[in-house]
């Protein structure tokens, strides 16, 4: 069974509604005096008659909402029941007006039931205007009572968020959930607060969750502005997969995050199609794509143009695949930051292809940190088919990593890279250290491969400086080789 979720704004209200056979007693709440006419006073005791009347029933008993529109003011159906209540809704149903007309947490609610079915295609209208242009804690109230209902249905079930703009706090989408496909549909734009507090580790995050797809055609904006002019690291991600098996996110926009647009943690079999990243080229640590102790991730299709990292795999990543990614302005596609913490977790198994890079400060690059004890490896990893435009640094490995000089940069990188392809990648660029290969003294770099390297100074004023530089690296240089190599077998 699918379960089709609308969520309809109130102050904070959400309701399920399930397509499901009707039950064999019908109780018509027009028989019991409400009207398309009728005021939500009126109507709402007509409701409550009609209600009373299904839950005394011994058997199955359904209360029908006929076609029309019907004002109906707050309202609670309680149980328990004597049989199994079902709501079938064939008419639309008007929330009051007023916010203030809502004293308690839900317009309609349903309480201390067993086995009720809401249904029939209607429409549950929250007239939720005058709350949307208030300021309160509880917006996200209507977002995660629908998602428990979602959560708890037994089959496949779909959130729905529809066309419009909607101010939402940090929400948790937490599992686990009952068997079944979860969806959270986005049709319309969510706008993150404001303020630049570093207050959540996540805007969107969804957590502990087996076959989750978050897709759309709608946008997140992030609103990082005042979070940038603050400079302060690990700002909120915008939309974060902590321990999901089984994910998608396809057919989105995001703009503007505080921190990481998106950001995999933890992860299993997660794909990342058909998305459209965007936030000024200065605006500071806001990676389009961060995976970080996950493996079999794909990403393809993907347009990315921020202040950092287009994609970036850190540790305890393997089996990731990178391609037909636009990369652009940042820095480029990364491999790292690895070796900062203890105990870090391999990077192995990672593919990049297919992909194209243009304006950016770097362009394919590994990079390790000096000066710290962990003895973590990075290996079998594979840039192949990348076409550069106007990229600074194209073809980079820095084992001496060390921005703002925040590590011990006299002890050398204890992490040891091998198994580097780069292959047939080329392209333009506005620096004269075409390829730039920086391995540890203690633990060199072994088996890097240049296959077909065919790289254009942009200007002439670089021909005479257009060169490679190395050190500390073992490889070997095949096929095309502009500029000259410097690794040696």
């Amino acid at each position: 069974m699918v379960l089709a979720v609308k969520l309809v704004y109130a102050s904070c209200f959400a309701i399920v509604m399930v397509k499901a056979a009707l039950g064999q007693e019908l109780f018509d709440v027009t028989k019991y005096s409400a009207s398309t006419g009728g005021s939500p006073s009126e109507n709402t005791k007509a409701f409550l008659d009609a209600w009373k009347a299904v839950c005394d029933f011994d058997g199955e008993a359904t209360l029908v909402v006929p076609e029309g529109t019907f004002q109906l003011a707050q309202v609670e159906f309680a149980g328990p029941c004597s049989g199994t209540p079902r709501v079938q809704i064939s008419g639309e149903l008007h929330a009051p007006g007023s916010v203030d007309s809502i004293t308690n947490d839900a317009w309609i609610d349903f309480q201390d039931l067993n086995d009720l079915v809401v249904a029939g295609g209607g429409v549950i209208n929250g007239q939720g205007a005058e709350a949307w242009s208030k300021d309160s804690d509880n917006k996200p109230v209507a977002f995660l009572d629908a998602w428990q209902a979602v959560c708890e249905f037994n089959g496949n079930a779909t959130l729905v968020v529809p066309t419009g703009t909607f101010q939402v706090a940090p929400l948790t989408f937490a599992g686990p959930c009952k068997p079944g496909q979860r969806k959270f549909k986005i049709l319309g734009t969510l706008v993150a607060p404001s303020d630049g507090n570093k207050e959540h580790e996540s805007w969107i995050e969804f957590r502990e969750l087996h076959e989750i797809v978050v897709e759309g055609g709608g946008v997140l904006n992030g609103q990082g502005a005042n979070a940038w002019s603050q400079k302060k690291k690990n700002m909120p991600i915008s939309l974060h997969f902590i321990k999901i098996n089984n994910g998608r996110i396809t057919n989105l926009a995001l703009k503007d995050s505080k921190g990481f647009h998106i950001a995999i943690h933890q992860s299993v079999n997660v794909v990342i199609r058909a998305i459209d990243i965007k936030a000024p080229s200065d605006s500071p640590n806001t990676d389009g794509i961060h995976i970080s102790g996950s493996s079999h991730v794909r990403i393809t299709g993907v347009t990315i143009g921020t202040g950092d990292d287009c994609v970036s795999i850190g540790p305890g990543s393997y089996n990731i695949i990178i391609a037909n990614v636009r990369c652009g302005p940042g820095h480029g596609i990364s491999i790292g930051s690895l070796g900062k913490y203890q105990d870090e977790e391999n990077v192995a198994h990672i593919k990049v292809k297919n992909c194209t890079i243009a304006g950016t400060t770097n362009g394919l690059r590994i990079k390790t940190w000096p000066g710290t004890s962990t003895t973590s490896q990075a290996y079998n990893i594979t840039f192949e088919n990348i076409k550069l435009d106007n990229v600074s640094r194209p073809i980079i490995i820095d084992q001496e990593y060390c921005p703002n000089d925040q590590c011990n940069s006299n002890e050398p990188s204890k992490v040891k890279l091998y198994d580097i392809f780069f292959k047939h990648i080329q392209g333009t660029t506005n620096t004269p250290d075409a390829v730039t290969l920086k391995c540890s003294k203690l633990v060199p770099c072994q088996d890097v491969r240049l296959i077909d390297i065919d790289l254009k100074p942009l200007f002439s004023s670089l021909l005479n400086k257009f060169d490679s530089i190395c050190s500390n690296v073992l490889g070997l240089a095949l096929g095309i080789q502009k500029p000259n190599p410097c690794v040696h077998h």
